[in-house]
């Protein structure tokens, strides 16, 4: 019973001292959620910031990338024009090795019946380079 009897008194002097203090309370606890709204608007401010850099860092990277990839597109479409003219000069000295080998065996010619003349073969291999080129 005692106990009871406790709990009321502690009661009304708690309701004593909130009447007493009320306008310092009410004031604390205006200024206790200012600072968590300040908290909350600079935890948010904070954020769009980050939100933002990582977006243009992505940006960024992902133009990197783009640039990088069309580099070594035009690198291996360069290596491959490379090969490709060393190919065509190598088809040519091949072709020219073949006339000179042929002008310089007129007897040859003459004992087969044969003319100095360019066959079917060497006008497509000349056809073909010229396409090419």
């Amino acid at each position: 019973m005692y106990g009871m009897r406790g709990a009321e008194i502690i009661m009304a002097e708690l309701a004593s001292t909130l009447a007493k203090h009320w306008p310092e309370l009410s004031l604390g606890l205006i200024i206790l959620y200012a600072f968590i709204a300040l908290l909350l608007t600079v935890l948010v401010f904070i954020g769009g910031r980050l939100q933002a850099r990582t977006k243009t860092a992505i940006e960024r990277v992902t133009a990197k990338i783009a640039e990088l990839a069309e580099r070594s597109a035009d690198t291996m479409q360069s290596a491959s024009a490379d090969a490709g003219s060393t190919e065509i000069i190598n088809a040519i000295e091949r072709l020219s090795a073949k006339i000179d080998q042929l002008a310089e065996h007129p007897a040859v010619m003459a004992q087969t019946g044969r003319r100095l003349t360019i066959d079917a073969d060497a006008r497509a291999a000349i056809e073909r380079l010229t396409g090419r080129i």
